[in-house]
């Protein structure tokens, strides 16, 4: 192993940089019919997957059962398909979930309808989970509900090795318990077998619904969704929703943010100080909303940062006077927040407009809120946003659908709507804190700091050069290595010299 430690002390400049990050690559994904995504993830190797639904069978799509069946797909971490899946019987079977687990994944979803010859169904609609081994083949399929219409929105991989879904349902028998309402907040713990350690279901009289879901610090969970209920306070309508449980499930803290329209929270994260920031949609002008760009029946893209007991420290309205919404909402390893939206608008904050009818839009904000920059990325037809992920060097990848017929940012459509995925470059390469904590697996990086770099990265690569560049410090913390035949260098000095 070559390892050099270069020294240089300047004198201290601030320095910073406000460019949207540009396209590395971008990949068109699909048959000739509809295919829809929900979900990326990034995995141990370096590469991606995605999962969604499709009702194709030529092309990218190997099969299909009936009508949508639960999507798969493998890519490397340039966007070439490693394989793909797809599963369903002749009712509708869709993804909305994945995590990587030893030696495979696992997906969550919803099947409705159709003859059980695939899944076998309580009720009308299901909740489905799906174990795959490494080259995504079938290793054994559940699936969790009652009598009604369960759904399932978001799966994550908790600190103890076990699973947490959320979701919604209308049951109150089988595999579900407590039905307050009509659709609840649905929360089901799980291990690695898809066997059900507890279950919660929370809401009021009226509709709620979970969409996002987060582990906390304390290991417990943030979820954000929708409630309709009154019992929780609500504003109006619909009202945007965050609740805080135990790792136990047990209720700690909840509250509703928007106005007197309707109102939801897609996407939550928790922050690197305790605290949380959640995207989702307002058409309300009061309240929470007041900032909203939009006319009536409009929405904005609506952001709220939430205090770690659950009150609100500041909200904020993106877009135009036509339909905006935030989709996805990742903390930067610089510690600002970057938002995947989908928009309509080309006025107001949306500026460069749009390449056609709608488009992904990416913003960066600093912690108060404030753009620092944004960005439309898409072609002449209609992209609708999904996903985001930042990733192991900085830049982002995000996912959604597209109806382009090459044009503008959009390439290789084979029909219909598509999964579009596209990778980005950051052109912000000097951060103020920089904390470094994924696999690093490019051949040649540099990773700039103005002040301290944090670092606890493996570095793979048999030949990669790998440079760490801070103002002040460079700190190498335990999990940090660097495989023999790599060379790393760590410099102390200015991000520009």
């Amino acid at each position: 192993m070559k390892f050099f430690l270069l020294f240089i002390f300047i004198e201290i400049t601030h320095i910073t940089f406000a460019q949207s990050p540009i396209i590395e690559w971008q990949k068109s994904i699909g048959g000739s019919f509809k295919d829809n995504v929900e979900k990326i993830i990034d995995t141990s190797d370096g590469g991606f997957v995605i999962v969604g639904y499709s009702v194709s069978n030529n092309f990218d799509i190997p099969s299909n059962n009936g009508q949508n069946d639960i999507f798969i797909c493998k890519i490397n971490r340039l966007g070439q398909i490693q394989w793909s899946k797809s599963y369903g019987g002749s009712g509708e079977d869709l993804a909305t979930g994945i995590v990587e687990i030893d030696n495979g994944f696992i997906v969550c979803g919803t099947s409705i309808g159709g003859n059980n010859d695939f899944f076998r169904n309580y009720g009308h609609t299901d909740i489905v989970l799906l174990r795959l081994n490494q080259n995504g083949d079938l290793i054994w399929k559940k699936n969790f509900g009652g009598s009604e219409n369960d759904y399932t929105r978001a799966l994550i991989k908790t600190n103890d090795n076990s699973l947490l879904l959320v979701g919604y349902t209308q049951s109150n028998d089988n595999d579900i318990s407590g039905n307050i309402g009509n659709l609840d907040g649905l929360i089901l713990k799980l291990n690695m077998e898809g066997v059900i350690i507890w279950q919660k279901l929370l809401g009021g009289v009226a509709n709620d619904y979970f969409y996002s879901v987060a582990q906390t610090t304390d290991s417990g969970f943030v979820i954000a969704g929708m409630s309709n209920s009154s019992s929780w306070g609500n504003y109006g309508t619909n009202d945007a929703w965050i609740i805080k449980v135990s790792s136990n499930g047990l209720f700690e803290w909840q509250n509703h943010f928007g106005g007197t329209e309707n109102d939801k929270f897609i996407s939550v994260v928790q922050l690197s100080d305790g605290k949380y920031v959640a995207t989702g949609e307002t058409y309300s002008f009061d309240y929470d909303s007041i900032e909203n760009h939009g006319v009536a029946q409009n929405r904005d893209c609506f952001v709220v940062k939430i205090s770690n007991s659950g009150q609100k420290e500041w909200s904020k309205c993106f877009g135009g006077t036509s339909e905006d919404d935030g989709r996805s909402i990742v903390q930067s390893t610089d510690n600002n927040l970057v938002i995947l939206c989908q928009i309509h608008s080309n006025d107001g904050d949306i500026y460069p407009a749009m390449n056609g009818e709608a488009d992904y839009w990416l913003i960066k904000l600093n912690s108060n809120g404030t753009i620092l920059w944004k960005r439309a990325y898409g072609g002449s037809g209609h992209e609708v946003a999904k996903c985001l992920l930042q990733t192991s060097d900085n830049g982002y990848i995000f996912v959604g659908d597209s109806y382009t017929l090459d044009s503008g940012d959009v390439t290789g459509n084979h029909g219909d709507d598509d999964i579009w995925v596209a990778k980005l470059i950051a052109q912000e390469n000097c951060y103020p804190i920089l904390n470094l904590d994924k696999t690093i697996y490019q051949e040649n990086a540099t990773f700039q700091s103005n002040t301290i770099l944090n670092s606890h990265s493996k570095i793979i690569n048999s030949s990669s050069n790998i440079q760490y560049k801070a103002q002040k410090s460079i700190i190498l913390t335990t999990g940090f290595e660097v495989k023999q035949g790599n060379t790393f260098r760590a410099e102390i000095g200015n991000c520009e010299n």
